[in-house]
């Protein structure tokens, strides 16, 4: 029997080394996309959490604007309903000049 002996040269070796730094390149890649990522969800959640504390206050704004235009609403109603008693009241004085 022949006994072969494994022999290492600078081509094996350049191309192990090659493949080694690509997969380290590659995962490096990878923890930074995913902290990359991480602070894009932070900023969100922040962002999220923000909107869910102004909500409330900008609710009762939004109620306290809706009573407020009813009011005016009904003020107008009534300033048009005498408008229109003030204008029938003139036009019947006209009629009977």
């Amino acid at each position: 029997m022949e006994h072969k002996t494994k022999t290492w040269n600078i081509g094996t070796s350049l191309a192990f080394l090659t493949l080694a730094l690509a997969i380290f390149v590659e995962g490096a890649t990878a923890v930074w996309w995913a902290s990359a990522q991480n602070a894009r969800l932070s900023v969100v959640e922040q962002r999220l959490s923000d909107l869910q504390a102004a909500t409330p206050l900008t609710h009762r704004q939004i109620v306290e604007v809706d009573r407020r235009i009813a009011v005016i609403d009904e003020r107008i109603t009534h300033i048009i309903a005498r408008l229109e008693a003030l204008t029938t009241s003139l036009e019947r004085l006209d009629e009977t000049r």
